[in-house]
């Protein structure tokens, strides 16, 4: 069984169609759909996306709070890391600019700092 709450792109929280009925499919996602009976359905995407996983480049000293990553994300698609932890722009805990991250606390020596992102 599938908990629909956890799927989260392009995803809607019911299945209820206007008479109140489950009917129907929706899409949840490129190349997944969910039917009325929970039954989720993938399809092939052919995107030209690309994922990315890597370590943020910049000099992690305690003082500088400007990094770099080696594409321009997606809009929204990044996932920012601090010691594992998700940093939220939203939040005010970063900003991007193109493929510029700048941190509103500089991290200190130890610290690891990785973005995931479509690109």
């Amino acid at each position: 069984m599938i908990d629909i709450t956890q799927i989260k792109p392009n995803s809607a929280p019911a299945l209820a169609g206007s008479d109140g009925t489950k009917s129907g499919w929706i899409t949840v996602g490129a190349g997944l759909s969910l039917s009325h009976d929970n039954v989720l359905s993938t399809t092939a995407v052919t995107s030209p996306l690309k994922p990315e996983a890597e370590l943020l480049q910049g000099t992690i000293d305690g003082a500088n709070k400007i990094f770099t990553i080696s594409n321009p994300p997606v809009a929204n698609s990044q996932v920012i890391y601090l010691n594992g932890i998700a940093q939220w722009s939203a939040a005010g805990e970063y900003t991007i600019l193109s493929n510029t991250i700048t941190f509103n606390t500089a991290p200190v020596p130890g610290d690891i700092l990785v973005a995931q992102y479509w690109h």
